[in-house]
């Protein structure tokens, strides 16, 4: 049928109607448009970065502090603390 139009999946002269009223409200839909992000976010939030129960549960194991492997990491970064705070030195070549 060369005359027959395609039908869409959607009406174009619909989608430019809810883009009209967006406009027309356009503060309003402003702050539905923040509100549902601060809504989406917390949820992610909420999902991913609290921990559940079930995180922290730790399962009969304890942590144990290796006091000697502390006193060799301290002793590393005193030695690197003491080689920053020395003025470098330089070629005196004036």
């Amino acid at each position: 049928m060369p005359g027959a139009k395609r039908k869409l999946f959607f009406n174009p002269a619909e989608i430019t109607r809810v883009f009209w009223i967006l406009a027309v409200h356009a503060f309003l839909a402003f702050l539905f448009f923040i509100l549902l992000g601060i809504i989406i976010g917390g949820y992610l939030f909420y999902k991913y970065a609290v921990p559940s129960d079930n995180q922290l549960s730790n399962n009969g194991t304890t942590a144990i502090f290796k006091y000697d492997l502390y006193q060799e990491v301290l002793g590393e970064w005193q030695a690197r603390e003491e080689e920053f705070s020395e003025p470098p030195l330089t070629d005196a070549k004036q």
